[in-house]
């Protein structure tokens, strides 16, 4: 089993050719220390993932990993909808398109 990547080219327009992904020295170390140090809960049930991001934020707080007055804050920025680098937000696009305008 191999898993590809790819990666947004300068400009965020195109992606480049699928690679296999490398790990640099420095990503092991640290992998291994937030394995030492982290939240590793392997056997929560959770039926939504707002209930399972607040089963991990109680546990890092019970756990000293987070303080209680940042509990919202994590728990907002973990449940944020992602974006992609390659969808323009509407303010780049209207400045795109004044760049193509003034042209």
């Amino acid at each position: 089993w191999i898993k590809f990547e790819e990666k947004v080219e300068q400009g965020g327009e195109r992606w480049s050719k699928p690679h296999v992904a490398t790990l640099s020295l420095h990503s092991l170390f640290e992998l291994r220390t937030c394995m030492e140090k982290g939240s590793i809960m392997l056997d929560r049930e959770a039926a939504s993932l707002p209930q399972l991001v607040e089963m991990i934020v109680d546990h890092q707080i019970e756990t000293g990993l987070l303080k209680p007055d940042l509990k919202d804050k994590v728990t907002y920025t973990l449940l944020r909808k992602h974006r992609h680098q390659t969808k323009k937000s509407n303010l780049r696009s209207l400045a795109d398109i004044g760049k193509t305008v003034s042209s």
